[in-house]
């Protein structure tokens, strides 16, 4: 409860501190004005360190008076006020480096002073190396690397300030477990100001830790570092190293290739690691969330030291890190424009899998173990490895599981997993009795390795997925607010298309549906507000600008009172490429309709030359067909072609169910590109082509740039394509 309060304590006093901070009117050397090297674009405060350090130390005041062990951290906090300071003084003049420099050697031997030193290193498989001469010189510079490496990290939104509340949580829960309760009150400290920080810093951020605080943090650890190594039971010196290992070596590796380059490497640069994957088109929530994520494992693998020690911590971060070095590789290759051996997207996926396949077989053997290998039991297991990894490989290919785009992960394709994980499970223990009649094998083992890798599998697809999908939420002022008619399956799917295709540019705010059962209720986040008959009241409460009809086939009363509804208060009923406003008519009044439009009649019958020239040619039939699709497909089947349909949209086909015959074909996507046409006409090879393209939405105002995509683009792709394929006739279908 202690640990608890104290969190609460220090995450309250920063965050209260940051909103009082923000308060302050924004002028002088506190402003942080954007450059080319910048990850953002409008002023902002870099002072939050202030709120960060403070409420820090006044807590740490608070341990200092009521837990004996603190007086031993007094040099800690000391030194940390020193680097805070001069950090601050940096952030509002702008400091020359000696005077920085100078400071960090001071807070250095602040702690050098004091007794804390790294006079060992504890290395698992190698032992303890012992410094002697060298102790002091590596401690100073083991700080002065800190300090200035997690200063280099503090380049994009919620990057440092996140990244040290993970931090200090693990090395609080391992100081826990060892019996260190004042180090664990002390990184909790920590932790609490680090978060309340964050809730202001994640991206997008409202203001700044500045140097001030990113240099506190980089000492924080650091010393942190030294006193766990120096405490009996020990932290070793290289777990605290560990769990900062990726941050470091992105600072790291960046110092080294500037030095080796000639570059002055103090100078502001934009070459991290992480701001290269925000020019590769990652956003910040993106890039930041991939940070954790790794720091989060290696703190995963420090608690696994103390549980289990020997070789399985060490195969797991040898793991991570061979994680981090294929991430550092495929940076490379795509500022190159080349491609590393795992380029393709399958043999990624097959690796991705061989490793986790790895890894929870041998997570369920030590767990079951209680991290305690006996010789008979750990034979018996190195000998059926080879036999799970090629069953378990085996049964994610049957079963579909490499031919799954991640992104778009759903509950197909966990199903998919649990069939292959349930069958890969019942083959490998028939294996294991026939060869090795199951004698030696921790029986149980195996059942916590099913739950272990459909979770692991599982899991790597849907991370994708919320990887992919996060940070892309509508964010400003010059965002467009949309309201979707319909909470049902459609209304789901067009929600979805809209996030994924218009990402910031537009804000899904609500759905209207007319079931009062879901009114409350959320679909993907969106609230449902009411029914169809209360939208005017709906659209401004929401402020919304825009109407978008998420009903397939919906009733002509429900659109004109829609368009109505739209026309009165001024908003843009909108149409999307993957829904039609309207059911499709019967070919009879389809034709009709044409016939009044050309101002002649049509005959009933095709003429006598039409049937043999469509009868068995390949006819391909683009964005439906627009308004007359499945009337058109009907007609064509019936004259004996081998009909092939382009759809925006999967869920377009359902216009068709009842026009179009088993052997119609469908290709979904667009066709606004030159590839992308290219892709259809090689896959139907068609004699005969009706390119139907809509000018315009009766009544509608075309907000998605459909106009441009199929009449423009659309068209000039097409034409392209078919000057070197085998077409024979090409129509344009204009509506």
């Amino acid at each position: 409860m202690t640990g608890l309060g104290i969190f609460l304590a220090a995450f309250l006093l920063s965050y209260v501190g940051t909103i009082l901070l923000l308060r302050i009117p924004l002028n002088g050397g506190f402003a942080d004005v954007p450059n080319e090297r910048s990850s953002h674009d409008t002023v902002k405060p870099r002072f939050g360190g202030i709120a960060l350090f403070v409420s820090f130390f006044l807590v740490s005041l608070f341990l200092l008076f009521t837990q004996p062990g603190m007086r031993s951290f007094v040099p800690l906090i000391v030194a940390g006020a020193l680097i805070f300071s001069v950090g601050l003084l940096d952030d509002w003049r702008s400091l020359p480096v000696w005077s920085r420099f100078g400071a960090q050697i001071a807070a250095a031997g602040i702690l050098v002073v004091s007794g804390n030193v790294v006079d060992h290193i504890y290395l698992p498989l190698v032992g303890t190396i012992n410094l002697a001469m060298l102790a002091i010189p590596f401690t100073v510079l083991f700080v002065i690397a800190s300090i200035n490496f997690f200063n280099f990290v503090d380049g994009i939104d919620g990057l440092a300030a996140g990244s040290a509340f993970i931090i200090a949580g693990f090395l609080a829960l391992i100081a826990y477990m060892l019996g260190h309760t004042t180090l664990a009150l002390v990184c909790l400290a920590l932790a609490g100001s680090s978060v309340g920080f964050l809730q202001f810093n994640f991206p997008p951020a409202r203001l700044f830790m500045g140097d001030g605080g990113s240099t506190f943090l980089g000492f924080f650890f650091a010393a942190i570092a030294i006193s766990g190594n120096r405490m009996t039971p020990e932290i070793p010196f290289f777990i605290a190293v560990l769990m900062v290992s990726s941050l470091y070596l992105d600072a790291g590796l960046t110092l080294v290739q500037r030095a080796f380059r000639g570059e002055k490497i103090f100078k502001p640069h934009h070459t991290h690691y992480y701001q290269r994957l925000l020019s590769l088109g990652l956003n910040h929530k993106q890039v930041t969330f991939l940070e954790y994520g790794v720091t989060i494992l290696l703190g995963i693998s420090a608690l696994i030291f103390f549980k289990a020690g020997g070789f399985f911590p060490i195969f797991v971060c040898v793991c991570w890190l061979a994680i981090f070095a294929s991430l550092i590789m495929k940076i490379r290759s795509l500022e190159r424009g080349d491609r590393v051996f795992w380029e393709r997207r399958t043999l990624l996926v097959v690796g991705t899998d061989v490793l986790v396949i790895t890894l929870a077989y041998f997570a369920a053997f030590f767990i079951r173990m209680n991290f305690q290998a006996t010789d008979p039991h750990w034979d018996a297991v190195l000998k059926a490895f080879p036999i799970v990894l090629v069953v378990r490989s085996a049964c994610f290919y049957w079963f579909g599981l490499y031919r799954g785009v991640w992104k778009y992960t759903s509950t197909p394709d966990v199903v998919r997993i649990i069939k292959s994980v349930t069958a890969g499970s019942a083959i490998i223990i028939a294996l294991l009795v026939f060869f090795y009649r199951f004698d030696a094998f921790p029986r149980s083992m195996f059942i916590i390795e099913y739950f272990l890798l459909i979770a692991a599998i599982g899991g790597t697809r849907f991370a994708s997925r919320l990887f992919h999908e996060y940070g892309k939420e509508a964010i400003g002022g010059e965002t467009r607010r949309i309201a979707i008619i319909g909470a049902g399956d459609n209304g789901e799917r067009l929600l979805r298309e809209i996030r994924s295709t218009e990402g910031k540019r537009v804000s899904v705010v609500c759905f209207v549906d007319d079931d009062n059962r879901k009114e409350g209720l959320m679909l993907q986040g969106v609230p449902i507000r009411g029914p169809i008959d209360r939208l005017k009241e709906i659209c401004e409460e929401s402020e919304v600008d825009s109407v978008v009809i998420g009903i397939s086939n919906p009733p002509p009363v429900t659109v004109k009172f829609v368009v109505r509804t739209a026309r009165e208060t001024g908003l843009k009923l909108e149409v999307r490429n993957g829904l039609q406003i309207g059911a499709s008519a019967a070919p009879s009044v389809m034709f009709d309709r044409i016939s009044q439009r050309l101002g002649r009649d049509l005959p009933l019958q095709p003429a006598d030359n039409v049937r043999p020239f469509y009868s068995g040619k390949r006819v391909l039939v683009t964005n439906g067909g627009e308004t007359i699709g499945p009337a058109l497909v009907r007609e064509l089947l019936d004259l004996g072609a081998d009909v092939a349909v382009h759809v925006n949209s999967p869920w377009e086909t359902e216009r068709f169910e009842s026009q179009a015959g088993d052997e119609t074909r469908f290709y979904a996507g667009s066709l606004d590109r030159e590839v992308d046409a290219a892709a259809v006409i090689n896959g139907h090879d068609p004699q005969v082509v009706f390119h139907a393209v809509r000018l315009q939405a009766d009544e509608i105002v075309n907000e998605a740039d459909i106009v441009w995509r199929r009449v423009v683009r659309g068209a000039e792709a097409m034409c392209k394509c078919l000057e070197t394929s085998t077409v024979e006739s090409l129509v344009f279908l204009f509506f």
